[in-house]
């Protein structure tokens, strides 16, 4: 499994079975994003229909969409859509967490996720995860000590955050600094992510910080 994450909450995950991705954002001048990431996928998974989770525009391949809670199983790999909450705020989209299982590794994603708790039935679900991607960077996602909590509610294996201001962006969010200091964890700088059943730390929770492939640097 090759993961690769693009800034905000698009990720591309390569499997055997299929290339998933997750939450593409479409370009905005208002965060300085200049394009929407490219590239080929056989599923999307869509946590919110917002320009900032489903431009799919530059997905590729005759993708399956996935934008809803419920059970779901494409190419071989398995996934749980699960409702954020009944209502995050009197403005917001609703946001669909997944919970993803392929070659034997399972994926928390909480993309779209607010300060809102966590709701029973997904932390239940989510719990012992082997990578959880969960937002950091606040100003309509999780604020870096709400994610913190988050992150020892589940107890993953790995933690990998995201949907934080990186170099070139503009707007009220913050970087990744404020959840690094919250989290405690010394981090593992990748540009991009290979991984395996066996690579899977038993025990304790480490932290994965990876390269926005769709800015010139972080």
């Amino acid at each position: 499994m090759v993961i690769t994450w693009y800034g905000l909450s698009c990720l591309k995950i390569e499997t055997r079975d299929a290339v998933l991705a997750f939450s593409p954002f479409s370009k905005s001048e208002d965060l300085g994003i200049a394009k929407s990431p490219r590239f080929k996928a056989d599923i999307v998974y869509v946590s919110q229909d917002t320009p900032l989770y489903n431009g799919v525009s530059g997905i590729e391949n005759g993708f399956v969409r996935i934008d809803e809670p419920g059970e779901y199983e494409v190419s071989g790999v398995f996934a749980y859509g699960m409702p954020a909450a009944a209502k995050q705020s009197a403005n917001a989209a609703p946001a669909t967490l997944f919970m993803v299982r392929a070659e034997g590794i399972t994926i928390g994603y909480l993309g779209g996720l607010n300060d809102a708790k966590l709701p029973d039935d997904a932390a239940h679900k989510l719990e012992g995860v082997h990578i959880l991607f969960v937002p950091v960077g606040g100003a309509g996602v999780c604020s870096a000590a709400s994610a913190a909590t988050i992150v020892n509610q589940i107890e993953p294996s790995l933690v990998v955050p995201m949907h934080y201001k990186v170099h070139g962006m503009k707007g009220r969010m913050d970087g990744v600094d404020a959840f690094l200091k919250e989290i405690n964890m010394k981090a593992d700088e990748q540009d991009k992510f290979s991984v395996k059943p066996r690579d899977i730390p038993e025990d304790e929770t480490r932290l994965v910080l990876l390269k926005p492939q769709l800015f010139a640097k972080s």
